[in-house]
């Protein structure tokens, strides 16, 4: 039977992190990467976020100082996705996200489309750092679901500091966003296929929960 698998840009981090952990969260799959609390309150605000831009719905009290900037994409105009979840095969055909011969999924935070325009947003609730691939990626994969959207706003919404970077690119940038992610990608199947899965020793071995690494570190 052939080696069915899919990727994400998250699980090509992990992959390119340390290929032992892939191999046991993604190939073995004898563990589970659990939520920290960071990620836990990331996924708390994702959620009021969603329920206030899409539905209206009031957020919390404690997050009322997002309401400005919540208010600016819920009012915007254009017709509004949230937490939209998008997936293709190999041959780049658009597929439901859990279909058995899924290639790539990509999850975006708010998507909001306007004519042959569409603006991708990510809700961003730890410090700034600036890398244009994920949403990149994302609007590549849009592309193949939505080939009548020429122009792409990437919005990175830094919660923490009510501030926003902006980045427009054109489906004439597709091809190379493709071309980018391609090589890096392939090297997922080759690990797979010769079964090639080193542990890399790293900042982070203490928060993995793969604890029979040799590189695992026990930080209580």
């Amino acid at each position: 039977m052939k080696d069915a698998w899919a990727w994400s840009f998250s699980v090509l981090s992990i992959f390119e992190q340390c290929r032992k952990k892939y191999y046991h969260l993604k190939v073995k799959k004898d563990v589970k990467d659990g939520d920290s609390q960071a990620s836990q309150e990331g996924k708390h605000i994702h959620d009021a976020l969603h329920h206030r831009v899409i539905k209206g719905t009031p957020l919390p009290v404690p997050m009322r100082h997002m309401e400005s900037m919540a208010a600016r994409f819920a009012d915007a105009a254009g017709e509004k996705f949230g937490e939209m979840r998008m997936a293709l095969n190999a041959d780049f055909e658009p597929r439901g996200f859990f279909a058995k011969d899924v290639w790539v999924r990509a999850v975006l935070d708010l998507l909001i489309i306007r004519d042959n325009r569409a603006t991708l947003i990510d809700w961003k609730t730890g410090k700034k750092k600036l890398d244009w691939t994920q949403l990149q990626l994302s609007a590549a994969v849009l592309s193949r679901l939505m080939p009548e959207i020429t122009e792409f706003k990437l919005v990175f919404v830094w919660l923490r500091d009510s501030d926003a970077s902006i980045e427009t690119i054109y489906k004439s940038d597709l091809k190379a966003v493709w071309l980018k992610f391609l090589p890096r990608v392939q090297k997922i199947g080759a690990a797979r296929l010769t079964t090639d899965f080193p542990a890399t020793e790293g900042p982070l071995c203490g928060w993995c929960p793969v604890t029979s690494c040799p590189n695992w570190v026990d930080r209580d």
